[in-house]
């Protein structure tokens, strides 16, 4: 048996980098974020110069526009001269995502490798510019993944596909009888015995199964093995676990660690991508039938301006440029003046980010939905705690 940890190494890594990011924070400096998807294809190595200098080439702009005061201008152009050094450090992450924080005044340079997709941006902004991280954590939870051969039961916790715990589960070990006896009766109290020893160890594995909830946070449970085992065992478990309980299909005679970390990592995004549909669909039919919900940029972006905003989902990589007014905070799209006092405002490089920050610090929750749905369309949908004008 090997102790659970609390988190695999990439999620310590990046709930760490993110911590530590969040703090900085440059009024002066513009602080240089990019986020590149690097496909596993060989093929995708040809494109990472284009894409990169596509990226780059606005905030290029930027630096050379005389908008920047000498410093600034001059630590955005260094940072844009060492992103471009990096190209050859990008080839060598396929697969996976890439994120660089970067400000020569501020001698600061940061690199993470994400497990997952992120999406191509470049942005400079006086933070880092977190929100892709925070989109690629919401798309990952602890998922315990139970393989069932009849005698036993092993129980693998994932997270970020990483294995962060390990129990085998053993039952009873049983000989096979052949003798009938007197009228089947020895064979009869076989199978008995049989039925109860396999009782027993589903028990151990749903009490075993209801802990990882309770205590490790675990909020998907996959049981795989023989279809006729996991069905059998699915009536032991507590009502809660069961309903984050999904099973499949696996011949446990031929699976390694390498195909069920696979077979996990598909289940969950699977798993993922149908609770944002749910939860989409939610939204929508609340505010169809006149609830508390708001859908669409201006109506959700009101509904933050009044910290009304219970739960927020975003679609995907959806981003614009935004203003915050210097004296009241309301955000708006960009404009000189604040439709709320009439006072000046700034430039916000990502409105939605904004609009996050604000949702979070008012107590509400936010989720990034990937799964195709309508929110392609309208961005923004959210949950209201009261109705907002």
């Amino acid at each position: 048996m090997l102790a659970a940890k609390e988190g695999g190494k990439v999620a310590v890594a990046l709930a760490e980098a993110m911590e530590r990011l969040g703090l900085i924070e440059s009024p002066s400096l513009p602080i240089l974020s990019l986020y590149l998807n690097l496909a596993p294809e060989r093929i995708e190595r040809r494109s990472i110069g284009a894409r990169l200098r596509d990226l780059l080439d606005p905030i290029e702009k930027l630096a050379a526009s005389g908008e920047l005061a000498h410093d600034s201008s001059m630590s955005l152009r260094a940072g844009v001269n060492r992103l471009l050094e990096m190209e050859p450090d990008f080839a060598g992450a396929l697969g996976r995502g890439m994120a660089v924080f970067v400000c020569n005044g501020l001698s600061l340079e940061e690199r993470l490798v994400t497990p997952r997709r992120v999406w191509d941006c470049a942005i400079a902004g006086p933070r880092p510019y977190l929100r892709p991280l925070h989109a690629l954590l919401d798309e990952y939870r602890r998922v315990a993944a139970v393989v069932l051969d009849g005698r036993d039961a092993e129980v693998t916790v994932f997270h970020m596909g990483e294995v962060i715990g390990t129990r085998l589960i053993e039952g009873e070990l049983l000989r096979k009888s052949d003798l009938a006896g007197w009228y089947g009766l020895e064979e009869r109290r076989h199978r008995q015995h049989a039925e109860e020893a396999r009782n027993h160890l589903f028990r151990e594995i749903a009490e075993h199964l209801d802990r990882l909830r309770r205590q490790s946070g675990v909020e998907l449970f996959l049981v795989g093995g023989n279809e006729e085992l996991t069905r059998m065992l699915l009536p032991f478990l507590d009502k809660r676990v069961q309903e984050l309980t999904e099973t499949f299909v696996i011949d446990v005679n031929t699976l390694t660690p390498a195909l069920l970390a696979a077979r996990v990592n598909d289940l969950e995004q699977d798993f993922e991508l149908r609770e944002e549909t749910a939860d989409v669909e939610a939204v929508y039919a609340k505010a169809a039938a006149g609830g508390l919900a708001a859908v669409g940029v201006g109506e959700v972006l009101r509904a933050v301006n009044a910290h009304a905003v219970s739960h927020l989902l975003v679609h995907d990589a959806a981003g614009m440029e935004g203003a915050i007014c210097i004296n009241c905070g309301a955000l708006a799209r960009p404009a000189l003046a604040c439709v709320e006092c009439g006072q000046g405002t700034r430039v916000v490089p990502d409105l939605i980010e904004a609009m996050i920050r604000s949702v979070v610090d008012a107590g509400g929750s936010v989720e990034h939905v990937m799964a195709p749905t309508a929110l392609s369309v309208d961005l923004l949908a959210a949950t209201l705690r009261f109705p907002c004008p």
